[in-house]
């Protein structure tokens, strides 16, 4: 199992992986601002969110800044979008201040 790494500045691109392989998205954050990264769209038979989760900064105490992590199985062979939007949810789509778009080719 090979881990493909996803942060904003692959944003765009064609990344390419392998059944088994897990998608790794991590992008900045601070939660406390009520600001906070949701996938777009549902579960896809290429790629599956396996797990979401937030890590606090290093030396970052309550309420700071940290990564937001979403891990994604490769699941089958084809090609599967991925986009990511930084919102506050209950303030909707004019509420979107970053998106993260990649393309996963699955082999």
């Amino acid at each position: 199992m090979t881990e493909v790494i996803v942060t904003p500045q692959e944003s765009g691109k064609t990344l390419h992986a392998q059944v088994g392989d897990v998608v790794v998205v991590r992008l900045p954050e601070s939660p406390t601002t009520g600001f906070r990264w949701s996938i777009v769209g549902g579960p896809d038979d290429v790629l599956r969110l396996r797990d979401e989760r937030f890590e606090l900064a290093g030396g970052g105490g309550i309420g700071g800044g940290g990564t937001r992590i979403f891990r994604l199985a490769a699941n089958h062979g084809g090609t599967a979008g991925v986009e990511l939007k930084l919102w506050q949810e209950w303030e909707g789509e004019k509420s979107v201040t970053d998106r993260v778009r990649v393309t996963v080719h699955v082999d």
